[in-house]
């Protein structure tokens, strides 16, 4: 209790108001409030109290312990300092002793996602686990950044797996409530679909994928959106084993893709990408799904023989529509249209921007095709020696000059068409065209193959010299004497010969039972040696197995030639020099007898 004459002393210190001191009293609107301590809240201007929260010289955080009044955002940008760190076990801590109003799903979902991220499964669910007993009901952009952390483990076992099952059923549960509200946004909602899918796929669970799928809402917020339907697609699309797997097993995952696309269709979601992954998916396939694949491309983009429709389509065709749409030809045998489609594009101004190297390469694979079936009917003539005796005049005192061009075989046509695609990829590749277009290994290995087929040397040749920038006129006897050839590209452009490649020069060769040739392609091996041609023979799987099998090809038909040019008029240098060859060729032959056996199961 104030005496009253205290009061009076400290009444009588006060200034009187007056004009010039009235800013000594405050104004109502600056009055401190009731409670002692507490800074007014109604104050305007510069001289207002800020706030509690806005205060920026007291810490949020102190000593790994949130202040009560720290909102969740701040606790988030902590954490993520702390687990940047690596201390995620304090930023646990710290978020655990935090007030409930500092808490929420977000800085939750942050904690489990890290501790994903370092596989620390058994954390990650417990952390789940005591973020619902606080009461935060997980959204579906939680659950998705959950199940994706799962998704991107190295490895699921039945433990973990059997944790994102209860994770989905906790989903489910949410799935089923927002059913029941107004202003759902399907996408956030639908979202947790993607990663759980790309799990069961991992797993092999096809069949649960589509069941649910089935199972879905078909109309309203919560129906699949294309976004989601593309996911699957694309999931099943890219499914293991769907190139090398039996029969069966594609047509099922063709199956699945008719069901994905129908629905599409009836709700009228398909778009560039759908379009893309649905046909994707339809043409490894068999013959019914290949032409259900024939139909959707026809509704969706009209008639494709008409270059004019492509270009004009409602639905854009890029390179990815372009290349599928290339692979549909080739797989329903329409080998003709696929040349005729890309030999279009190249001509047309607008689609050649769009033409790449493996668009280029479904058109070698037609060309191949068509040949081989050309051969199957003309029956080219095989490798044959002859009966002449070595004192006979010789075949290459007959014959024109092994780089002359010869009479046409009848499949020539297709040689020159691949030669002309192989030269257009090699002038827009250093033309600045906007795609990859610039030939590798495997684009040259398809050329050589039709000029095999075609039984074609001047092509082979051709494709011989833009591979490696060698010139096969050095080659000849005539050549021979101007000392080691040069390459007329640079180092890193050139593209060496290998047991594959000159596999063909060589069966060509023999095929054409020309000895000019046959020099020509002898001393093109020995350029590159045994070494280079045969390497070491391991013999696993995969691409060693076809190396193994090349190599064997190549050593039957060098040996084949060496014994073709040993009866002809050697000198003595020669002959010793071509029985040399006979003999490594022979112990690589052995060596390589693998190579035979992978060849018979394959045809098998």
């Amino acid at each position: 209790m104030v005496p009253g004459a205290e009061v009076r002393r400290i009444k009588k210190a006060l200034p009187l108001a007056s004009a010039g001191n009235l800013s000594a009293h405050p104004s109502p609107n600056e009055r401190p409030s009731g409670r002692r301590g507490r800074p007014n809240y109604r104050g305007s201007g510069e001289d207002r109290a800020p706030r509690r929260f806005e205060l920026r010289d007291r810490p949020d955080i102190t000593g790994g312990h949130v202040r009560p009044s720290q909102r969740p955002f701040g606790v988030a940008q902590e954490i993520r300092k702390i687990m940047e760190e690596g201390s995620l076990d304090d930023a646990i801590k710290m978020v655990s002793s935090a007030p409930i109003s500092s808490q929420n799903e977000v800085v939750w979902t942050l904690l489990i996602k890290q501790a994903l991220k370092e596989e620390r499964t058994t954390l990650a669910f417990d952390t789940y686990n005591q973020m619902k007993k606080r009461g935060f009901m997980p959204t579906g952009r939680n659950y998705t950044a959950i199940l994706s952390g799962y998704d991107h483990l190295s490895q699921l076992n039945p433990k973990q797996w059997e944790r994102v099952n209860r994770i989905w059923e906790h989903y489910k549960a949410y799935l089923t409530a927002c059913r029941g509200r107004d202003g759902v946004e399907g996408s956030e909602v639908l979202s947790p679909h993607v990663p759980y899918f790309k799990m069961l796929a991992r797993l092999g669970e096809y069949d649960r994928m589509v069941s649910i799928f089935e199972s879905m809402d078909t109309t309203g917020p919560l129906a699949p959106n294309k976004f989601l339907c593309t996911a699957i697609l694309g999931l099943v699309a890219r499914r293991p084993g769907s190139n090398t797997e039996r029969g069966d097993v594609r047509a099922d995952m063709a199956s699945m893709t008719v069901k994905i696309a129908n629905y599409m269709m009836e709700a009228k979601m398909i778009d560039n990408f759908a379009l893309c992954t649905i046909l994707r998916g339809l043409v490894k396939g068999g013959d019914e799904h290949l032409r259900v694949a024939w139909d959707i491309l026809s509704k969706q983009i009209g008639d494709i023989t008409d270059l004019s429709v492509l270009t004009n389509s409602a639905i854009e065709v890029d390179h990815f529509l372009f290349d599928v749409i290339l692979e549909l030809c080739c797989a329903m045998n329409k080998y003709h249209l696929a040349i005729d489609l890309v030999d279009r594009a190249i001509q047309s101004k607008n689609m050649k921007q769009i033409v790449t190297r493996n668009h280029v390469h479904y058109a070698l694979d037609a060309l191949s095709y068509q040949a081989a079936e050309a051969n199957e009917q003309s029956k080219p003539p095989s490798v044959k020696l002859p009966t002449t005796p070595a004192s006979s005049p010789s075949a290459a005192s007959t014959s024109p000059s092994p780089l002359s061009p010869s009479a046409p075989l009848g499949l020539n046509a297709l040689s020159a068409k691949a030669l002309s695609l192989l030269e257009f990829t090699i002038l827009e590749a250093y033309s600045g065209h906007p795609k990859d277009v610039l030939p590798t290994r495997s684009t040259y290995h398809r050329a050589l193959v039709i000029a095999w087929r075609a039984n074609d040397w001047e092509t082979a040749t051709r494709v011989f010299q833009i591979m490696t920038g060698l010139d096969p006129a050095h080659f000849t006897d005539a050549g021979s004497f101007q000392g080691p050839p040069k390459s007329l590209k640079s180092i890193e452009a050139v593209v060496d010969m290998d047991a594959q490649s000159m596999s063909y020069l060589m069966r060509i060769a023999c095929a054409r039972d020309d000895v000019g040739m046959i020099k020509i392609a002898l001393r093109i091996h020995s350029y590159y040696g045994p070494k280079k041609m045969f390497g070491d023979g391991s013999n696993g799987g995969g691409r060693d197995g076809m190396d193994a099998f090349y190599r064997y090809k190549h050593a039957v038909a060098v040996r084949e030639a060496v014994i073709r040019v040993m009866q002809e008029s050697l000198t003595q240098a020669e002959r010793v020099s071509y029985k040399q060859m006979l003999f490594t060729v022979k112990r690589e032959k052995e060596r390589l007898q693998q190579g035979r056996d992978f060849l018979e199961q394959t045809e098998a």
